[in-house]
């Protein structure tokens, strides 16, 4: 996993620096599907943090700059490398 900050805040392109809305795509689905998992009342539901980290920030770099995405991408890196990844988050 990498932590390339400079890449996932790079324009999306020239003419929608911001990307376009993502929040209805199967990969947004993906892993919104796995924040879901934090609310699940049984309990056995288990994150996939490495799915949320790749695929949100592969959202980020190439479809859209949605900032909920963001802040689960920085969770995610929160979960996987400690304070490495939340100062990461947080830059």
């Amino acid at each position: 996993m990498s932590l390339d900050i400079a890449n996932l805040l790079a324009p999306i392109s020239e003419s929608a620096p911001a990307g376009d809305e993502a929040r209805s795509t199967d990969e947004y689905e993906r892993v919104s599907g796995e924040i879901d998992k934090m609310t699940n009342m049984s309990g056995s539901a288990i994150v996939d943090w490495s799915l949320v980290a790749q695929q949100g920030a592969d959202i980020l770099r190439a479809q859209s700059k949605d900032f909920m995405l963001a802040a689960w991408v920085s969770a995610a890196w929160t979960e996987l490398r400690g304070l490495d990844g939340l100062k990461a988050g947080l830059e």
